[in-house]
């Protein structure tokens, strides 16, 4: 525990003396920028100061300057570079795509310029978005043909990239020794030419591997040196996300007092440094860890945080999504068993979109997503959480609405109690998919008393297919 209060301590100094490293750069480029004329040096530093910024109005502002003044001067180098960057900027807000089309246009110039570099970085680029789109085919395929190019100019970095990407595919194809295979000789590559940030990411995808596996030993042999590392290089998100996912391993081991240590260091070190999704995971672990603690006033207070954090990351990524859609089709309903308590069972559900827009969906904050569960209640007395017992027929309370990307998915857990348990149950679950927009008036549904209950509409109940409890 006082180990990792130092590294907090220290995570916390370092992030303003990397602030002030990073304005520092920016400010070097902004003086070039004042004596620059209108040639090619000023392209390339527009185009640096793209990479550098924080600000996204910043980053699509120089990345916009970058871009017309290469045009300009006709610098088609500087042209597939701005246009490379401007659709980094439109991946990054999920306009897939605006990104896509930037993306092809400057491989398009890099293939007339012959930029090999250039063609084998966007070739990953377009690769990973059709990986998050779970187009795996069309994935590997332009994974593949990156490392033939990386392989040509021995580009050692670009081959260690490609050779992990691959990796990912084949674990997302649950091939696994194939995964492991090409994990390995990344491995191999990124230690031979020092990136540390290649070494901590290899590190970390080999342990989640065995973590799936349940391997526990083989998982926190390459989470912890991961951990090291990121600390070296100050990678603070990454940090957060890796001290959550060591919690992961501990609480599946049941030590909860080491679990409890890692999330509660990785939500403090998210809220100093303003990860969302960092809060959100550690406030998720933190929320079971208290529940099977039996400590329910702090497992609200973490289910509080985690609606809160969630509305707000859907909020700020819906400002950026421009896609709509009010359509039901295309949603996917499964549900998983994460851990059985005597007549009690734990359940990983999870909603899939498999459209390429967004999906929007109707839920209320009195029981979370299990007031729309759907199950057969001669079998069970009610989802809960802990001894408040929260059930999914709550009268009503502020609800949120909550987005799935496309090709994404969204996941939330809860606890299911058996009127019998015996040697064999089948269950059956089903979600109520309650589709709105994601302009929907959240204040029109509220009644003279304060009360906001869901609109009555007749049901789209999307039921998972039924597992067996041994």
């Amino acid at each position: 525990m006082k180990k990792l209060i130092y590294i907090l301590f220290f995570f916390i100094a370092g992030i303003a003396m990397q602030a002030i490293a990073q304005q520092s750069k920016i400010d070097s480029l902004l003086i070039l920028l004042k004596t620059d004329k209108e040639d090619t040096n000023k392209v390339n530093h527009l185009y640096q100061l793209s990479n550098k910024a924080v600000d996204d109005k910043d980053i699509v502002k120089y990345a916009e300057q970058s871009l017309l003044l290469a045009k300009n001067l006709n610098y088609k180098k500087g042209i597939a570079h701005a246009t490379n960057n401007m659709g980094l900027i439109y991946n990054r807000e999920g306009q897939i795509k605006e990104a896509l089309d930037y993306y092809y246009h400057a491989l398009k110039i890099d293939e007339e310029i012959n930029d090999k570099e250039g063609i084998s970085y966007l070739l990953n680029n377009i690769g990973s978005i059709h990986y998050r789109q779970r187009q795996i085919k069309e994935a590997l395929d332009y994974y593949n043909r990156a490392l033939k190019i990386e392989e040509e100019l021995n580009d050692k970095r670009g081959i260690a990239i490609s050779f992990n990407n691959i990796g990912l595919i084949y674990q997302t194809k649950n091939q696994i020794k194939e995964a492991l295979d090409y994990y390995d000789h990344a491995l191999k590559i990124e230690e031979e030419i020092n990136d540390k940030e290649g070494i901590a990411t290899l590190l970390a995808n080999i342990g989640n591997i065995y973590y799936n596996q349940g391997q526990i030993k083989e998982t926190l042999d390459y989470y912890h040196p991961a951990l090291k590392i990121l600390e070296e290089i100050n990678d603070k998100e990454g940090i957060a996300t890796l001290l959550t996912k060591i919690g992961e391993v501990y609480f599946k081991q049941k030590e909860y007092g080491l679990a409890l240590t890692y999330s509660d260091s990785s939500l403090k070190f998210s809220q100093v440094i303003g990860f969302p999704q960092g809060i959100l995971n550690a406030a998720q672990l933190l929320y079971r860890i208290y529940t099977e603690q039996k400590q329910w006033k702090l497992a609200l207070k973490m289910r509080e945080l985690c609606v809160s954090i969630h509305d707000s990351i859907s909020n700020a990524e819906t400002k950026k999504q421009k896609i709509i859609t009010t359509k039901t089709e295309g949603i996917r309903f499964d549900f998983s068993i994460v851990h059985v308590n005597k007549n009690t069972i734990e359940v990983k559900a999870s909603l899939f979109n498999d459209n390429s827009d967004t999906a929007y969906f109707f839920s209320s904050t009195c029981g979370g997503e299990i007031y729309s569960l759907r199950y057969d209640t001669a079998q069970f007395e009610r989802p809960y959480y802990g001894e408040f017992g929260l059930i999914i027929t709550c009268g009503g309370s502020m609800p949120i609405i909550i987005k799935i990307t496309p090709k994404g998915q969204h996941d939330f857990y809860f606890w299911v109690v058996f009127k019998n348990i015996g040697n064999e149950n089948k269950i059956k679950l089903g979600f109520d998919f309650y589709s709105v927009n994601k302009s929907f008036d959240l204040t029109t549904i509220k009644n003279s008393n304060n009360i906001y209950k869901r609109p009555k509409k007749e049901q789209t109940i999307i039921w998972a297919d039924e597992k067996i409890l041994k």
